[in-house]
């Protein structure tokens, strides 16, 4: 017999890479032709998908939310959680590639404008001064002013404005410099394929403001020495990092997140490679290869790019039809249960309450971007959002496992039953007092109060036996293979002493308390 436990998971939660390709079925060739026969995460590449539509869409169109009656930005946040060497980069190059080059093309207009208002100011600036001293001479005169005085405020109100710049994706980027952009563009998106450069920056002071982008409400940016921007930005973000920094992150500012409520509004994933060679090679059809993705992003972007030089802000609203909103509300109910105390996500309830404006705004998302006619959302479309956003809720149940307190008590059970094991190994194997263990083993279910619930989750998932001796009452504790030496012949061997006049085995089921199965230890 194995005399060491075998260690318990971090989590109860199995992720499956399979089911990734079914909640995107619009996007399987897609996610088939990135993959491209390795073992790069489904969830990475489609939580890439999802970032890059929601930033060339976020000035385009919006959401109305049935339940509070205001529109809702298709701002997206969305965290991918990977090693290196997972693929973050190489994905996130090729899914944003036009957006690059849109970019690019926008800096080099950019420019070209720039120069060109460098030389219409200088002219504007000569007859600025002509004008100024011909008024000035005409009220040295005392008569012809007027007109003069009135071709000079003209002029004035001709002043050359500078361009404005059509910026689009923010990267390494302080909260002034991400201040001045939005100024002049109010959309964009935080891109950040190695997050080290966000978790060490001075974003990570601004969860308010970072929420304020995410909601899409008003902003003041106070500004020293200048008069403050008042600004309505709207952004979305993608984060992608490695485990170690960003649960260091996650460990150093997990109050301020909590409390700030910035972490609820993600869509997390776990984006470790895994192998799944068979389903690759089914993968063979679907709507959008890379090139269409491609094409349809640039068709976006021209006409954001059009409505900007027109100063056109007049976004396209989406709404839920009838049925799709008395879904969305059941929906909404169903997650809150399972956030409330003892629920399987009460320690994601900030992601929880996040949940049915991430679905409407995915669901809006996938309209636009598939060109399905009008601008109502059917119950289809909103039920096929709100599996996406199931599975996202399990991966930060995932995530966020430790934090939760059906984590607490397994490591309290698991960490007990290692103590247990060892104290049998001691006793060769003979019963030990049950009491006995208010006074040893793990400080935090030494108590009577505490205790309780280990013993019986152990009894259930069959880690020990308690038998209790009919002539004392006291109870003892037996590893379940050896029960039968005490339960069935106590009057045949000399090691039942404790048992003088028999024993009765104790028994519990999931009627008589909380039971969960847990990942724990085992003899084997």
């Amino acid at each position: 017999m194995n005399k060491h436990p075998k260690p318990y998971s971090k989590a109860p939660v199995k992720y499956d890479p399979s089911v990734v390709p079914a909640l995107f079925p619009e996007f399987e060739a897609l996610l088939s032709h990135l993959r491209g026969g390795k073992d790069i995460s489904y969830g990475l590449i489609a939580s890439n998908i999802l970032a890059v539509i929601s930033l060339v869409c976020l000035s385009l169109i919006e959401v109305l939310n049935p339940s509070s009656g205001i529109s809702e930005p298709v701002a997206l946040n969305l965290l991918v959680i990977a090693s290196s060497g997972a693929g973050k980069s190489t994905i996130y190059n090729q899914l944003t590639a036009e957006i690059h080059s849109f970019i690019a093309e926008m800096k080099a207009d950019y420019q070209e404008r720039k120069a060109e208002s460098r030389i219409e100011l200088k002219v504007w600036k000569l007859k600025e001064a002509r004008l100024e001293k011909n008024l000035a001479q005409a009220i040295d005169r005392g008569f012809g002013s007027e007109i003069q005085d009135l071709e000079y405020k003209n002029h004035l109100k001709k002043e050359p404005r500078k361009p404005r710049r059509f910026n689009l994706v923010y990267k390494d980027v302080t909260h002034a410099a991400l201040m001045e952009g939005l100024a002049e563009f109010q959309y964009g998106g935080l891109m950040v394929d190695e997050a080290e450069t966000f978790f060490s920056s001075i974003l990570k002071k601004h969860f308010g403001f970072l929420n304020t982008v995410w909601d899409g409400g008003p902003y003041e940016h106070r500004r020293a020495g200048r008069e403050p921007l008042d600004l309505f930005p709207v952004m979305m973000c993608l984060l992608m990092a490695q485990p170690g920094v960003f649960y260091e992150f996650i460990e150093k500012n997990q109050t301020a997140m909590k409390d700030s409520g910035y972490m609820g509004r993600f869509l997390p994933v776990m984006g470790e490679r895994h192998k799944l060679d068979d389903l690759v090679k089914r993968l063979t059809s679907g709507c959008t290869s890379l090139d269409q993705f491609h094409r349809r992003i640039r068709e976006i972007l021209d006409e954001a790019k059009e409505r900007f030089d027109n100063g056109d802000q007049q976004k396209t609203q989406f709404t839920l039809n009838f049925f799709a909103a008395h879904y969305l509300g059941q929906k909404e109910v169903e997650i809150m249960r399972h956030a409330e105390p003892g629920g399987k996500w009460e320690h994601i309830k900030e992601f929880c309450l996040k949940a049915c404006s991430n679905a409407i705004r995915i669901a809006a998302l996938l309209h636009f971007f598939e060109k399905k006619a009008g601008t109502e959302i059917s119950s289809e479309s909103i039920k096929a959002a709100c599996t996406i956003m199931d599975w996202y809720l399990e991966q930060a149940s995932m995530i966020f496992f430790k934090q939760s307190n059906l984590y607490i008590f397994q490591k309290r059970c698991a960490d007990r039953f290692t103590h247990i094991h060892h104290e049998l190994i001691k006793a060769d194997w003979l019963p030990i007092r049950s009491k006995d263990q208010l006074n040893r083993g793990p400080k935090d279910s030494q108590s009577a109060d505490a205790i309780k619930p280990v013993l019986r989750q152990l009894v259930i998932q069959e880690r020990i036996t308690l038998l209790r001796c009919r002539r004392t009452k006291s109870v003892y504790i037996v590893a379940p293979h050896h029960k039968h030496s005490y339960l069935d012949s106590w009057e045949v061997f000399p090691r039942n002493e404790p048992f003088p006049a028999g024993c009765d085995e104790i028994t519990y089921n999931d009627s008589q308390g909380d039971y969960y199965e847990l990942d724990l230890p085992s003899y084997e």
